[in-house]
């Protein structure tokens, strides 16, 4: 009687066996009814610092459901924030506010525009959601391997198993994996050094 091999958790695992994850919905997300009563975190400083309701609920909107085009949305912005300037009387609070709305409708890159833009495409188009239904070390990782050199997350086959030779086709998903990776583990001694060695 010949005994067969113990079997490891990798063959044994539910889920099907692939180098890479299905790629997330590149369409914005349908409105629901409370997105724009509740926006997400990182624009909830412009509902506490001001009370320009209609400025606030386009750039939620914007951000958050992807409902307009960056023109169509910078065209709306403009209008209202010059219908603003002549019907109302800004408290200093309100301008300070304004002047970081007033920079998202420039041409050309900015930081204001830029983290728009980010915000934009990690929330409106669900890019931040696809990757936060994945597990850490189960599903993605960094290899931190004997030999390994790759300093960015990649597939993991099963539970602290990377997938050889395989990596994240989508650049945005790559750096948002890579993101959680690294809030999740933390970087090593050695790591940390040579942060502090590359830092002009």
């Amino acid at each position: 009687m010949v005994e067969t091999p113990h079997p490891t958790p990798e063959i044994i695992h539910h889920k099907p066996q692939t180098l890479n994850h299905e790629p997330y919905n590149l369409n914005p997300k349908p409105q629901t009814p409370n997105q724009v009563d509740n926006p997400p975190y990182e624009m909830r400083w412009l509902k506490d610092v001001c009370a320009l309701d209609m400025l606030y609920e386009a750039v939620i909107a914007f951000v958050s459901v992807g409902s307009s085009s960056m023109g169509d949305f910078t065209q709306q912005m403009e209008r209202e924030i010059a219908r603003l300037q002549e019907i109302h009387t800004l408290s200093a609070a309100e301008k300070a506010t304004m002047e970081k709305l007033t920079a998202l409708t420039q041409p050309g890159l900015s930081e204001p525009r830029d983290q728009l833009l980010a915000l934009r495409g990690l929330l409106a188009y669900g890019l931040l959601e696809h990757c936060l239904t994945k597990r850490h070390h189960v599903d993605f990782g960094v290899d931190r391997r004997a030999g390994k050199r790759r300093r960015v997350a990649v597939p993991f086959r099963s539970n602290d198993t990377p997938a050889e030779r395989s990596e994240f086709a989508h650049p945005d998903t790559l750096i948002v994996y890579t993101h959680l990776a690294y809030y999740g583990d933390g970087l090593t001694h050695a790591e940390l050094k040579q942060v502090y060695t590359l830092t002009p």
